[in-house]
C-alpha cells in the first residue's frame, strides 16, 4: 500500500469518527435545547424569528395585508385603451411609445 492510500485510509477513519462525535454532541444539544425552551417556554416560531400562522393584527400582518396585490386606479392610457396604474415596472405599450419619442406625461389620465 502506498503511503497516498493509507493517508486516504485514516481522512476515511477520522472522518467516520468525526461523524460519530458529531452525532453524539448534535443529540445533546439538542437535549439541552429542548430543555432550555420548556424551561423558558419557549416556542420554535420564536426561535424562527417567524410570527405563528394565527396571530392576525400584528404589525407583520398588517403590512402583509397592504401588500397583497390591492388594486389601485389607472394613471396612464393610451389611445388603444392600455391602462398602468403606476406602478411596477412599465408596461411594454408604454416603453415602446417613449422609445419612439413620447413623454410619459402625455399619457397622464385627466
Amino acid at each position: 500500500m502506498s503511503e497516498y492510500e493509507a493517508i486516504q485510509q485514516q481522512i476515511a477513519e477520522l472522518q467516520r469518527k468525526a461523524a460519530s462525535i458529531r452525532a453524539v454532541e448534535r443529540a445533546a444539544a439538542l437535549a439541552n435545547i429542548k430543555s432550555l425552551m420548556a424551561t423558558f417556554d419557549i416556542t420554535a416560531h420564536e426561535l424562527s424569528g417567524k410570527a405563528p400562522a394565527g396571530n392576525v393584527g400584528t404589525a407583520v400582518s398588517s403590512a402583509k395585508k397592504r401588500s397583497n396585490g390591492s388594486k389601485v386606479p389607472p394613471k396612464y392610457r393610451d389611445a388603444t385603451g392600455n391602462v398602468w396604474s403606476g406602478r411596477g415596472l412599465k408596461p411594454r405599450w408604454l416603453r415602446d411609445a417613449v422609445a419612439s419619442g413620447a413623454t410619459v406625461e402625455s399619457f397622464l389620465i385627466g
